[in-house]
This record gives structure tokens, sequence and C-alpha cells, in this order.
């Protein structure tokens, strides 16, 4: 008898976990899938601001720049400045040797009054003692010639009278060859002489003494600048990369070729951001967009607008795309700005893809495609009835889209969302 209330205990047993097991089956079923269920959302479209943005990374870089350079060749005496310093314009940063200048100054004259007696001596050729000795041989010679055809005629008359020998008049014959031949060539000597002192003679001699005026008056102009100034107002920095290297050399007693930059002044006023794009967002940006600018170094937040795209990749581009450097210039600094924002600090770039003040803008779940492309479901105001809606989108950011045509603000967009809860 126990043994068989045993085996009756676990076959009921059996049996109420299968009828659990089936429950359990049924209400799985029931749910239809997931199990969780489907909430519905809505939103009231209202025109709101609307931005879309992109972000890089730069550094601070002089905008407006004037670059400072030694006048002559000269050694430096004076160093009376400091890069990154604050200069005002006319303020002295270096002071050169004048002894070269000097001595440079000395052979530019020379050779200016050397070039100008020669171009003066050109310029009144026609009066010049080498032209008065060609036309004095000259008339010589034709007065010999002259005085030859006289004494012929004399004789050929002589000659028919039988009173001359023949002989006498061949020698005439002869010596009138000769002098017509030296008449001829006195002439040609004369044409000559002329030529020297006319034409491209007379051209390079005048663009010579040009030249020569023009450097003498050049280091006579530069020889009292032995102070350099600073040509504007703002900070003094190193040049550019190339002369670089030759701007850490300066120093007191270094040499300065005439040219060399050493110093560039930036506007503290027109400051650049310059930073780096990749090939796929190069085309993305165009010389106009507004810019912010945020930098750990300065609490303010900067404005301007890109100034400048490079058309040429940058040389060595890493992970085998192609950097483009673009430049985005700062607007004027406000005061309290102005003595924080240095060159070289590194900065975020945001610059301002697309801007719209009254954007209506919706969800991107709320959002499915129709056969005439995007759709919504739209209420015209609460309480109305649903209709499905053919939109034109726009700009797209994290959140949501906006919709360029097909609503009106106050219509109330629909769509479904799952809750996260389980149907029992």
């Amino acid at each position: 008898m126990a043994h068989l209330r045993g085996g009756l205990k676990a076959a009921l047993g059996v049996l109420a976990l299968g009828v659990l097991a089936l429950g359990l089956l049924s209400g799985c079923g029931a749910q239809g899938g997931d199990g969780l269920e489907p909430v519905e959302r809505s939103v009231t479209l209202t025109p709101q601001p609307f931005t879309q943005t992109m972000q890089f990374s730069g550094r601070i870089a002089p905008g407006e720049q004037t670059a400072v350079s030694a006048p002559f060749d000269g050694a430096v005496t004076a160093l009376l400045f400091t890069y990154g310093d604050r200069v005002e314009a006319g303020e002295a940063l270096l002071e050169l040797d004048p002894a070269g200048i000097a001595r440079s100054r000395a052979e530019a004259e020379a050779a200016f009054l050397r070039a100008d007696s020669g171009a003066r001596r050109l310029e009144s050729w026609d009066s010049s003692p080498e032209m008065s000795r060609a036309r004095r041989a000259l008339t010589q010679a034709e007065s010999e010639l002259a005085d030859i055809e006289r004494r012929l005629e004399e004789t050929r008359a002589l000659l028919d009278q039988g009173l001359v020998p023949r002989t006498e008049f061949d020698g005439l014959l002869q010596q009138r060859r000769s002098r017509r031949m030296t008449v001829e060539q006195t002439r040609e000597e004369l044409a000559a002489t002329r030529a020297r002192g006319s034409g491209e003679n007379l051209r390079i001699a005048r663009l010579e003494r040009e030249v020569a005026q023009s450097r003498y008056e050049r280091l006579d102009a530069v020889a009292t600048q032995t102070v350099v100034r600073a040509p504007a107002s703002g900070l003094a920095v190193r040049p550019p990369e190339g002369e670089a290297e030759r701007a850490l050399s300066i120093a007191v007693g270094a040499d300065m070729r005439e040219g060399q930059a050493f110093a560039i002044i930036a506007r503290t006023e027109a400051l650049d951001i310059v930073f780096s794009l990749n090939e796929a967002d190069v085309n993305a940006l165009h010389p106009g967009m507004a810019v912010t600018v945020t930098g750990a170094g300065f609490p303010e937040t900067l404005h301007g607008r890109i100034a400048s795209i490079a058309g040429q990749a940058d040389p060595g581009g890493r992970g085998g795309q192609a950097r483009f450097t673009a430049a985005a210039r700062l607007d004027p600094l406000p005061e309290t700005a102005q003595g924080r924002v240095r060159i070289g600090m590194t900065a975020q770039v945001t610059v301002v893809l697309y801007e719209a003040s009254d954007a209506l803008l919706i969800p991107p779940q709320a959002i499915f495609t129709g056969p005439d492309g995007p759709m919504v479901r739209v209420r015209a105001r609460a309480g109305a009835p649903e209709e499905r809606r053919a939109i034109r989108l726009g700009a797209r950011g994290p959140q949501s889209v906006e919709v360029i045509s097909g609503l009106s603000p106050g219509e109330i967009i629909i769509w479904e969302e799952s809750s996260g809860q389980f149907v029992n």
C-alpha cells in the first residue's frame, strides 16, 4: 500500500510539472516573438535652431604678418627683443655694425660716378675729341682730292697743247685714285666713330648708369638704418620654416645678410587657426564658413571664418591618406583674451557646416521608407486622424533630422518604440 501511495505521489508531481510547462509555453506564444510591448511616441513640430558641425584640432598661428629683415650685410651689435614679446611699431629690435655698409656705399658711389661719366661722354659724343679728329681727317682728305682734281684739269689742258709729257698726266690720275680711296676711308671712319656714341652703345651706357645709380641710392638710403625697428605692432615670432634655423643663431656678433628675415611681426588682432583635414572632409569645407575656437589655454570662445584651404596635399601623409592644411582667420580678440591667446597654442576648431534658425526637426526613428521616399505618420492636431505623408529631408544631426518640406509647425509626428516590458 505504501508503495502504491508513493507511486501515485510521483505521478501527480510529474503531471503538475507538465501543466506548469504548458502554461509557460502558452504564455510565451502570447507575447508575439520578443515579448516587448510597443509604445506610441509623438512630438509637436516647433521651429528651432539647428546646427551641423565638424571638429578638428589646430594651432594658433600668425595671420596678418610682416617680415623684419636686415637692410644690409653686417654684424649684430645689439639684440633688443626676445621671440614671443609684444612689440610696438617703431620699437628698436636690432642694431647692426655700420662699417660694412659704409664701405659698400663708397664702392657704389665710385661705380656710379664712373658710369655717369661714361654716359655723359657718349651723350655729348658729337663734340668729343674722337669726332673732331675724324672730321678733320675727312676735311683734309677731301681738300687733297680737290687739289689733285684741279691740277689734273690744268695738266689735261697742257697735255692737249703738247706742253707736258703723258707720264705726268698719268701720274696725276694715279694720285686722284689714291686720294679718292683716302676720302672714302675717312668717311667710313667718321661713320664708325659716330656710331660709337649712339645706338646700342649709348643705351648700354645709360642702363649701366641707371643700375649704378639705383644701387648707390639704395645703399645711401639704408646706410643710416643701423637700427632695425618693428614695422608694425604685434608679437615678434620666429620666421617660418627654412628661416627659423638661421634665426636661432642670431646673437650679438653674428653676421646678418642683406634681406635675411630674423623675425615676423604677427598682429594679435588678426590671428589664424591652422588645422589639418583628411581627403574625406576637404570637400565638405569652403572659405567663408563660420568657426568657433576653444582651447585649454584660454577660457574665451573665439570666432572666425575659414580663409583658405590648400589646393595641394601636404607632403608625407600618414596612413596612406592625403592631408590638407586649412586656415581660419579669427575675429579681433576681446580684451580679456589678448594677453592669453599665444602663437602656437593648441585649440579645438568647430566648423559650422550648416545653420538654420527655424528648422523643423524630427527624430530619425520616426522616418520610414515609402513608395515616394521618406515618409512619417502625422496628425494635423491632437485628436485628429493619423495620415502618412511624404517629406523631403535636409541636414542630419546626431539626434535629429531637418525636414525641408512636407510638414508644418504645430503638426504632430507619431512613431512607435519598444517599451522594454514583457506582456504577461
